[in-house]
């Protein structure tokens, strides 16, 4: 009887999730087109943070990335705060980094511990007027920092997501990918609609005067993980849900590796959704239950 009873609630959520993210597609089916025009003009700065730890090979294939990225090299600083990693690519990274001598390119070590830790550490460091967040194993289309810099030529925007897609092969990174992709969507339609739910630290830009503003981070430390939530929540409260913008369109999509083992794939989830006590918006604590129950 027990079975029953959990095969029914199982089934409730799955039907459930199902529509919602049925909802919010046919939302993101009416997004005006993003186009970047011919003769666009680059204006602002872009520092991008990336957080590293461990996996070198991963933070090279990341660099090289950016590196053959279409945006004004003078205008692009790129700064690897290794979080504690023992290893470090530092001669790989040198000489992919000599072929680009005009971006301004640091790497640094975290002054503490912690992803968040290692975020203000970058910003420390950080000159452009926006501050571009990533992660050492994603992949970006040679546009990618175009689209997310033309993003803000609105002054009302403050905080910009772009939408992240997951590859990689077997059973467990299909439904990761699959799994992953529902959630972006609700993301994404979220931002569209102006009601905020998630955005991913793979594809996050912040004008860098906003961050040290509302220092997203006070009082959240202890916490591990979350610096994408907590600074979306930061920037909503300062500065209303208007001012966080998004950039849906597959230029701006950033590729990161799926879980490749159900132990990854479960800690993940539930990781996100036990974290739910902590957020502040009432819609995303209900996304983060709503997660960690039906997994």
């Amino acid at each position: 009887m027990t079975w029953i009873f959990s095969g029914l609630i199982l089934f409730f959520l799955v039907v459930v999730y199902c529509y919602r993210v049925s909802t919010k597609t046919k939302c993101l089916k009416k997004a005006p087109a993003c186009v970047m025009p011919i003769q666009q003009q680059v204006i602002r700065s872009l520092s991008v943070i990336i957080p590293f730890h461990d996996r070198p090979q991963a933070l090279l294939h990341c660099v090289s990335s950016l590196c053959a990225q279409q945006f004004p090299h003078q205008l692009l600083q790129i700064i690897i705060v290794n979080d504690g990693s023992e290893e470090f690519p530092d001669e790989a990274l040198k000489e992919i980094t000599s072929l680009y001598s005009e971006i301004s390119f640091m790497c640094t070590h975290n002054k503490g511990n912690g992803k968040k830790q290692a975020i203000l550490t970058g910003l420390e460091n950080a000159t452009g007027e926006v501050m571009v967040l990533t992660d050492a194993d994603c992949i970006y289309p040679p546009h990618w920092l175009s689209f997310m810099e033309a993003g803000f030529a609105n002054p009302e925007i403050h905080l910009l997501g772009g939408p992240v897609e997951k590859t990689g092969e077997g059973f467990v990174a299909e439904l990761d990918k699959a799994d992953y992709a529902g959630m972006m969507l609700w993301g994404m339609a979220s931002l569209l609609q102006k009601r905020p739910v998630l955005v991913s630290s793979c594809n996050l830009a912040v004008r860098r005067e906003s961050f040290q503003k509302t220092k997203p981070f006070a009082n959240n430390m202890s916490i591990a993980g979350g610096d994408d939530i907590f600074l979306m929540q930061a920037i909503e409260r300062q500065f209303g849900a208007e001012s966080i913008g998004v950039m849906f369109t597959e230029q701006a999509k950033v590729y990161t590796e799926a879980c490749n083992s159900w132990a990854a794939y479960m800690r993940s989830r539930i990781r996100w959704g036990g974290k739910t006590r902590f957020y502040l918006q009432s819609r995303t604590a209900a996304l983060a239950s709503f997660i960690l129950a039906l997994h």
